[in-house]
């Protein structure tokens, strides 16, 4: 949350009727405030106020929570050497799925890339379309592929065909709207 006067220590926020986060810092410069969402909270919308210490309430503010990042991704390559993943979907929100792969033997740039795709990665080329396309690391020389899957799947067949002994790197985040992601869900590999 954005806003000034924060306190070092002490700030609230109070969600809906029944809910306070107390105690948050602030940044240094008393600009903003981070803070966890109960676990409590159901996906939907909800009204906010934000507080410093002994200070008064800010104006309402809203505050969507969307469901959980992906989990339990589990890749398997099948008798025709394509690769079969499924994985668990954890929200009830999504309007689609993001598959990543990427090819080569770079780990850090595959946490690199899901921490940080930056919006010309993410958005699908043209006008939000469901094709997949490819992009390359001109960096390491891997290749990524982003693959866009319909709401409520929770398995997918991607058609490559496997090339010996390379290696194929899998993460799947559920997307929210124009480019709000969750986290990546965990790291799958096949060779």
């Amino acid at each position: 949350i954005t806003g000034s006067g924060f306190t070092p220590t002490g700030n609230s926020v109070h969600i809906t009727d029944s809910i306070e986060v107390t105690n948050i810092s602030s940044s240094d410069s008393g600009t903003g405030l981070s803070f966890t969402v109960p676990s409590n909270l159901s996906v939907g919308t909800y009204s906010i106020k934000v507080g410093a210490l002994n200070s008064d309430w800010s104006n309402t503010l809203q505050m969507t929570v969307h469901g959980s990042e992906p989990s339990n991704l589990f890749v398997s390559a099948n008798k025709v050497g394509e690769t079969e993943l499924s994985w668990q979907d954890n929200s009830s929100d999504e309007n689609k799925f993001v598959l990543y792969r990427f090819s080569g033997d770079n780990d850090s740039l595959v946490d690199n890339e899901i921490a940080g795709f930056d919006d010309s990665l993410t958005t699908f080329p043209p006008n939000n379309s469901n094709s997949a396309y490819k992009v390359a690391d001109v960096t390491s020389g891997a290749e990524i592929a982003i693959i866009p899957i319909v709401a409520n799947t929770t398995s997918y067949i991607d058609k490559i065909s496997l090339e010996g002994l390379k290696k194929y790197t899998y993460v799947v985040r559920a997307m929210f709207g124009d480019n709000l992601y969750s986290a990546g869900s965990n790291v799958a590999v096949v060779t």
